[in-house]
């Protein structure tokens, strides 16, 4: 895997300079997170109802910056749902439920602490000033209005981490004692923030190779969050985001494990990714195991 990542990494030093050199005063939006939105199935619902209750999910970022925003995603679901308040803070520990309670922001939706996301649609908080240092551990915490349990709610299995729910408003609790757990995100699906225009993001694309088969009690514990941290490491690269769009158990070909192949989320989950100069296509295992031809 190292020489895997050292030769990505040439290759994005060769592609395009994103030294600090010639750095602009101007700046623009750049995925630091992201995940893949698709359907839960009846097998993955969340251990118990989101709505008017409290979810926390902790996530671990690439770039930092003083500014950003949160998307959020109801992409699968024929129903609206809605969040009644969403915070931010510091994460001190993947493994557990805390946050650094000073570090308490939160998110507005046009100027409101509320938002309902229509069904099949997505949102964006408002943009919201925030200490994010590189590869940071943030935790978001959402209280939930409306949101039905369905197969078809999205979410995205492969966290790899514990997300945390209890009951009622607990936006601002400094953690979540005696908490449901389950090793899953729902609803967020990105994190971007304001950016130098030398900045730019790499976004992967695969199945679970790319998703963190195999890995728990993270993050960071994907190949990709360590690639970000190569990155950061390295001047001419540590204004490089990296965005893991892999969803395990899919395949290049066709529809499966919920989601839709990997040519047709291709435009959604790569392509309308905030400030995504290049892409890593990882993917295939699957339709090989399948025996699904190359003409395909």
């Amino acid at each position: 895997m190292n020489v895997l990542l050292s030769a990505v990494i040439t290759l994005l030093i060769s592609a395009g300079s994103v030294s600090l050199s010639a750095q602009s005063t101007s700046k623009h939006w750049v995925g630091t997170w992201a995940a893949a939105p698709y359907t839960a199935g009846s097998e993955h619902q969340p251990p118990m109802a989101l709505s008017n209750n409290t979810l926390r999910q902790i996530i671990r970022v690439s770039i930092g910056s003083d500014t950003l925003r949160i998307k959020f995603s109801n992409y699968t679901f024929n129903e609206a749902i809605t969040l009644n308040k969403v915070t931010i803070a510091v994460s001190p520990n993947a493994a557990k439920s805390a946050i650094t309670t000073s570090t308490l922001k939160e998110l507005q939706f046009d100027g409101k602490p509320n938002v309902t996301i229509n069904a099949k649609g997505e949102v964006y908080s408002d943009p919201v000033g925030f200490d994010l240092q590189p590869g940071m551990l943030l935790a978001i915490t959402t209280y939930y209005g409306q949101c039905k349990s369905s197969p078809n709610m999205t979410f995205h299995y492969g966290s790899r981490t514990n997300s945390y729910i209890v009951t009622g408003d607990k936006t601002t609790a400094a953690d979540f004692t005696g908490a449901s757990v389950k090793e899953s995100w729902y609803t967020i699906s990105a994190v971007d923030v304001l950016a130098p225009k030398t900045a730019a993001a790499v976004a992967v694309i695969g199945n679970s190779i790319t998703d963190g088969y195999g890995v728990h009690d993270g993050p960071p514990n994907k190949w990709t969050d360590f690639f970000s941290q190569k990155l950061l490491a390295n001047d001419a690269t540590k204004q490089v985001g990296v965005l893991n769009l892999g969803i395990g158990a899919t395949l290049v070909t066709g529809a499966a494990n919920g989601a839709a192949s990997g040519v047709d989320r291709f435009e959604h989950d790569i392509l309308e990714q905030a400030g995504v100069k290049w892409v890593v296509i990882f993917y295939g295992v699957n339709d090989i195991g399948s025996n699904v031809s190359a003409t395909n």
